[in-house]
């Protein structure tokens, strides 16, 4: 805590908490309406499938936007997103936002704590929730497009192995620390991996779900 309180940084204190929940809830209700028109397209030609379903429960669980607003910006997919809308507005609530310096005048200890804790909460959702939207578009050009063994297998192939990354991606966000509450809580006696392996994964698991 100390070295924490050591200097106020030179911007005073900036909360961009109001527009990371400005960000949050436009683009869940954007996504909301665009998957409604898509499922209303698909029921209208009875051609609904499991690429759309794949996509529906991306929409309900990507914090992405969270993260990176509040340092720059980045994108979101929706049941994962209706998830990490909810943390990361938890989050926001709780001056996850906010210069730390003044977040630990205000709340202590404890408050760096709990807004740690819903930042980590929310990876898993940003992490899943890109990985899903990228295997439903591989659903739907599996169903559409593989007209070969050979695309249906390379296709299959693409499917697993970026689900089995990014879950892997988000068990160790919590495995790679003893105690587990060391990811969260920086002021109790721990011992992690490597910083490279996590990184390591991290860019595997880039390079599987994030080209566009």
């Amino acid at each position: 805590m100390d070295a924490i309180l050591k200097s106020p940084p030179s911007d005073g204190d900036r909360d961009r908490g109001s527009t990371v929940a400005g960000v949050y809830w436009t683009f869940l209700v954007v996504c909301f309406f665009l998957m409604g028109l898509r499922f209303w397209a698909r029921i209208k030609i009875h051609a609904l499938g499991p690429d759309d379903w794949t996509m529906a429960f991306a929409v309900v669980s990507d914090c992405k936007w969270s993260i990176e607003v509040c340092r720059v910006a980045d994108g979101a997919k929706q049941l994962i997103l209706l998830a990490a809308t909810v943390t990361g507005t938890l989050m926001v609530l709780n001056g996850g936002c906010r210069h730390i310096y003044y977040l630990a005048l205000d709340k202590g200890q404890d408050g760096i704590i709990k807004v740690n804790r819903l930042f980590i909460i929310c990876q898993p959702f940003a992490i899943m929730g890109i990985a899903i939207g990228r295997i439903s578009v591989a659903l739907l050009v599996l169903r559409i497009m593989a007209v070969t063994v050979w695309r249906k297998r390379f296709l299959w192939f693409t499917i697993v192995s970026t689900f089995i990354i990014s879950a892997l991606n988000s068990v160790l966000l919590f495995a790679n620390c003893s105690p587990t509450a060391a990811a969260w809580n920086p002021f109790i006696p721990y011992t992690c991996w490597d910083v490279y392996i996590i990184t390591d994964v991290t860019i595997a698991a880039s390079g599987m779900y994030t080209p566009r």
